[in-house]
């Protein structure tokens, strides 16, 4: 199970993010911080391996806590969950390596998409001791693969939807 921190200044955001992880059975929100000096000191205490980082917050904002991580060598993957719609900010996020930036509002599913990329990155990169040049397009590939829609062997789609719609 991966282990999340969700940076969020903004109760009601922080919660609804921390519902969005958990659709997810392979996720689990580890902690929830107000800003990104909390953060940062918990990041000292224990390890996740996804942040779920807002840019707009008090004390630290979630470019220079992004800029912190990575100078402070914390292994964690970052995904940008933000209002911040500005070029220079989505640049600057993306200079400093995140995993995708998703501008508020947005669609849970979209989020899933997020969480999907991440897991695609980490088993990539766990099972492959050395690479090839498909496996690195894959890694840096922004295509989003969709969930096949091949049924089980002995369903067919028209019964399925007579069921469901029963």
């Amino acid at each position: 199970m991966y282990k999340v921190l969700i940076v969020e200044d903004d109760p009601m955001v922080a919660m609804i993010n921390q519902r969005y992880v958990e659709q997810n059975s392979d996720f689990k929100v580890s902690s929830v911080c107000k800003n990104g000096q909390e953060a940062l000191d918990l990041l000292q205490k224990i390890s996740v391996d996804l942040v779920v980082l807002d840019v707009y917050m008090p004390v630290l904002d979630g470019v220079e806590t992004l800029k912190q991580i990575r100078q402070q060598k914390i292994q964690t993957e970052v995904i940008m969950v933000t209002a911040a719609n500005d070029t220079a900010t989505l640049e600057a996020t993306m200079n400093l390596g995140v995993l995708d930036y998703l501008i508020k509002p947005f669609s849970m599913e979209r989020f899933q998409i997020s969480l999907e990329k991440f897991i695609e990155r980490v088993t990539t990169l766990k099972r492959n001791t050395t690479v090839d040049q498909d496996c690195i397009d894959n890694l840096f590939s922004n295509a989003v693969k969709p969930k096949s829609t091949e049924l089980p062997k002995g369903i067919q789609k028209h019964t399925l939807e007579s069921i469901e719609h029963y």
